[in-house]
């Protein structure tokens, strides 16, 4: 592998920044690893309104980034903020991105996301061109990065800059695929033409992430018996026709762990350090959760923690249909996250 390898990690979420699922762990451990085998790499993530963010120390390096969405223009300032051997580039438009959460509320997604994320994507390449920053890959992730390579097929085919740019996708979850009706295609710049089955339309909608399969150079997904279930037609959700067709460049690296982060043995949050070939650590940890949430049970009952997003596709409605037989068990059960407002009254209702 080049040591001298230029990426632009491109993702909608950045932990600790910003997250609701592993996306965003991997946007903030990959990174750091890739520029620790001696690569050059650029973050970019939106300027979301998160105290978070707010508090960082960054640096405004552009004011004024013109940003092309369809015949009109946009704004946009970005921010750097310095993470030791890689820079994180910070997207900023209040209009788009000044908002508490990242996709919508508990009650459904913010109606223009199709626009917010449009502009997210060529906001970051008409950064890299004003910047005359040369990148060897740029790294997509998900539906809210999908029309980089989309765009970069089209409107930058002739660029410079670009010529010898590759782009990987990332399919993280392809429950979430970004579809919008076919008028949020003129936001885009493309013409109609490219309304079809065989560019970025599925089943009547504008969908930001089939146009990402079709246009970027490789893909990837986060395990090897995922990207086995997501070629099939049970769990393809519609896209199992096109990633068969381009199967000969779709391929599985499995998510790892950051143990900078993730590590009992050095983790300072937990209330007892232990490690593999001693485990007694984790007692004095469990005893310290059964007391942080108030439980009135012994440290001997058995308890099941979830941390996730709540959503249907995650099995949120499968577990509360068990729950009542679960809470006749000797048990506990701690669930954390935010999602679907069903799933969070449900919970806060049966606590």
């Amino acid at each position: 592998m080049e040591k001298n390898l230029r990426v632009a990690f491109v993702s909608a979420e950045v932990s600790p920044y910003a997250k609701l699922g592993e996306m965003a762990d991997v946007a903030y451990s990959l990174p750091k690893h890739l520029s620790s085998l001696g690569m050059e790499v650029s973050l970019f993530m939106p300027k979301y309104r998160r105290p978070e963010i707010d508090s960082l120390q960054m640096e405004l390096v552009t004011s004024n980034l013109p940003v092309h969405l369809g015949d009109r223009r946009a704004k946009a300032r970005v921010f750097r903020e310095e993470q030791g051997k890689y820079d994180i580039y910070f997207i900023d438009n209040p209009k788009y991105f000044w908002r508490d959460q990242i996709y919508g509320t508990g009650t459904g997604a913010y109606l223009d996301n199709d626009e917010r994320f449009i502009f997210f994507n060529r906001a970051v390449l008409e950064f890299l061109l004003m910047n005359k920053m040369t990148i060897d890959v740029i790294h997509c992730n998900n539906w809210p990065t999908s029309l980089i390579p989309v765009f970069l097929k089209t409107h930058y085919a002739k660029t410079r800059n670009f010529h010898n740019t590759a782009t990987l996708l990332t399919l993280h979850n392809i429950a979430y695929q970004g579809e919008f009706p076919p008028d949020s295609l003129l936001a885009t710049g493309l013409n109609l033409n490219y309304f079809t089955s065989q560019h970025v339309s599925l089943n009547g909608k504008f969908n930001f992430l089939k146009a990402g399969i079709m246009y970027a150079d490789v893909l990837n997904t986060v395990s090897s018996s995922y990207r086995k279930e997501i070629l099939t037609k049970k769990h393809g959700l519609g896209l199992e026709e096109i990633l068969n067709r381009r199967k000969d460049v779709f391929f599985s690296v499995r998510n790892g762990i950051d143990y900078d982060v993730w590590n009992p043995e050095t983790d300072p949050f937990i209330a007892t350090n232990y490690s593999y070939s001693s485990l007694e650590g984790k007692i004095a940890c469990k005893k310290d959760l059964i007391k942080e949430f108030g439980l009135s049970i012994p440290a001997k009952t058995p308890v099941i923690g979830v941390v996730s997003y709540m959503r249907t596709h995650k099995g949120f409605d499968i577990l509360l249909d068990a729950l009542d037989e679960l809470v006749r068990w000797d048990m506990a059960l701690v669930i954390l996250g935010q999602g679907e407002e069903q799933y969070e009254n449900k919970f806060i209702e049966m606590q």
